[in-house]
Order: C-alpha cells, then structure tokens, then sequence
C-alpha cells in the first residue's frame, strides 16, 4: 500500500513538473503573449483589450500599443523575441513599440493594420515574414532593421503612403511583390549587395521616379517595375545580366535608358509600352538574343547606340535589326547628374547616367572622370 501511494505521490509531482515546464498564453499589460518555460522566451499574440477601455474596443479606436521585455511571470523572466504570426491583422492599432529583444517579425504580423503609421524598435530584428506589413496604409516610413537579410515576398503590399525606404548593406535580395502598389513610394536606395530583385517587386509604384540599381545586381525579375508611370530615369550596373520579362513595362516616363555591357538575356516585353523611350544605349558588344518583343513599339522611332564596330552586327543580328535607326555609341552624349553614392576610394569615374561604377580600372566604355567625358577603347 505504502508503495502504492510512494508511486502515486512520485506521479502526481511529474504531472506537475511537466505541466510547469508547458507553454501557455497569458495577458500582460498591452499584449496577450505565448510563453515558452524551457526556453524562457515569448511571442506576442495579440493585443489583450482588457488592458484598454470598452469604447476603444467597442468603436475600434485606434490604439498605442507598447509590447514589454522582458516579463516577469510566476517569478520566471522571459524575453519577448518574436510577434506571432497574425498576432495584430485587422487590429485598429495606431503606433506600436517593440523592444530591443524582438528578432522576429512573423507572417501577417500586422497585416492590414490600416491605421497603423508607426512602428518603433525594430533596429534588431533579423527576419521579417511574408506580407508582414502588407495593406497598412497609413504607414509612411519605415526604419529597415541593419541586419536584415532580405525584403520577403508582398511585405509591404499595397502601403500606399510609404515614401521612401532605405534597404541597408545586409540586403541580399528584394522578394516577389515587395513594395507592390507602394503608389506614393518616391525614392528607395539600395545598397551594393543586393543581388536580385524578383518578380512584380516594385509593381505599380507610381511616384517612384529615379531608380538606381547597384553594382552587384544580376537578375531584374518579371514586372519588376512594371507601370511605373512617374519612372524618368533607371541605372543599370555592369554586374547585370538578365532583365527579365515585362520588367519595365508601362514605364512611359523613361525617355532612355543604358544597356550594360554583360547584360545577355532581355525577356519579352521588357520595354513595352514605353512610349518616350527614344534613346536606347547598348554596351554590350555582340548583340545577345532577345525575345522579338522586347522593346515592341520602340523599333520604328527609338535610336539604338553601340560601338562603331558593332553597328554591323546589330544591323544584322535578330531582333536588334528591327531598329529603324543604330548608331555609334560615340556620339551618345546623355549624361545626366552625377551619384557619388558615398564612395571615396581612388579616382571617381561614373557611368553617362551618372552612377559611380565600382570598378576603378572600368573596362571599355564611356563614363565621366573628374567631370570630363572619358573613352575607355581598352579590353580589361
């Protein structure tokens, strides 16, 4: 008997062992969280309306939110490292701040959270989810956290007051539909790391008007920059390889455009319906095959230039034959402003549409060098 009740008794505290060490939700001041015993860490889950009045909740008034770290519960302290998966989508919240031990912003986090205008203490948060932020549209800034590695796929969807965004040196890629239908989106930078930006990326982004693409860049994805009526000017890096289709589309606010000398694939209708783009610029020496639609219209009334010792290849070559007029690329004289990006290593040379190249002994081409227009006839 005595064995008996020595065994119940031995179960009963391993019952109550296991059930400490279980994870639970609990309220604490703004926020409902997940807690985690083993690991001693939370997630916030979503807003504990208990901690605001019945007319906040009643009328949906928007609301400040403040999520806390660490949190003490039953004597045991735990860092807040993450915000759920949807813990605030569709929530009328104004403003939120997150501590500095949050790392992870999880998918739908604040998904069409349309009051929300700002959001603070992301400086180390490493991951950002899929459609995070998509649908908030009264958010106009947003501080990119410096060790993020990537912009995910519809991040930021349809913000249609966002800007301007700065993408810090950590960013390696810019994922499917990030900034879509980002119609006030005027300015974005990007540093030289970034290697790709994918499909529909900047869809739609109405007010963006001067793109610089960095050197390091090889991959512009489809409908990348598609109808972005107010789009004037786009540099392109010597790193690029590929434009891919539709990428520039409705874009008829660009009037020219240089092509870089690596470039060798140009998807179908990367250029189409570009209206005002009568001056074209390709540094690629031998034509590369292109699909036949990849400039559509422009053919009859856009000027093609290349090295004079290429002229013939392009008169012959597929596709680019279909220019009406091809000239030497000697007489291109559209140079526009010039970017210093930061950078003041050695001799500063700049390609014509103004972007500082990374290399400082360029291979052949013409780039402006201490405000003089240069010929580099040399094969690096």
């Amino acid at each position: 008997m005595k064995r008996l009740l020595t065994l119940c008794y031995l179960l009963v505290l391993l019952t109550i062992n296991i059930l400490a060490q279980s994870p639970f939700n609990a309220r604490i001041g703004d926020c409902s969280y997940y807690f985690d015993p083993q690991t001693k860490e939370a997630s916030v889950r979503g807003i504990n309306w208990s901690n605001f009045t019945d007319e906040d909740y009643n009328v949906n008034r928007p609301i400040n939110v403040i999520v806390e770290s660490p949190i003490v519960y039953d004597g045991i302290e735990y860092q807040v490292k993450s915000v759920g998966h949807g813990a605030f989508q569709y929530q009328p919240i104004l403003s939120i701040s997150l501590p500095p031990s949050v790392n992870l912003i999880d998918r739908y986090a604040f998904y069409s959270c349309s009051d929300l205008t700002s959001i603070t203490g992301c400086l180390e948060v490493l991951e950002i989810g899929e459609w995070a932020f998509a649908g908030c549209n009264n958010l106009k800034q947003f501080l990119v956290p410096s060790n993020l590695t990537h912009v995910s796929n519809h991040t930021f969807y349809g913000c249609e007051n966002l800007s301007s965004i700065d993408l810090p040196g950590s960013i390696k890629w810019i994922g499917e539909a990030a900034f879509y239908k980002c119609r006030n989106l005027q300015s974005i930078y990007m540093c030289k790391e970034v290697e790709e930006i994918k499909e529909d990326a900047f869809r739609e982004c109405n007010s963006l008007r001067v793109v610089n693409i960095p050197f390091g860049c090889t991959t512009i994805g489809p409908q990348a920059f598609l109808n972005c009526t107010s789009l004037e000017e786009v540099t392109l890096p010597t790193t690029l390889t590929k434009i891919d289709k539709s990428a520039f589309a409705g874009c008829n606010s660009l009037t020219s455009i240089v092509l870089p000398m690596n470039l060798s694939d140009i998807g179908g209708g990367a250029f189409n319906k570009c209206n005002m783009l009568l001056d074209i610029t390709a540094e690629m020496e031998t034509p590369p095959l292109i699909d036949s639609q990849a400039f559509s219209s422009l053919y009859s009334k856009a000027t093609l230039h290349v090295y004079e010792e290429s002229i013939e290849k392009y008169k012959n070559a597929p596709v680019w034959k279909s220019f009406k007029t091809i000239t030497s690329i000697t007489g291109y004289t559209g140079v526009t402003n010039v970017l210093d990006q930061n950078d003041t290593r050695g001799i500063k040379r700049y390609n014509l549409k103004g972007q500082r190249i990374d290399d400082t002994t360029p291979q052949r081409g013409i780039y402006i060098q201490n405000g003089k227009k240069l010929f580099e006839n040399k094969k690096k």
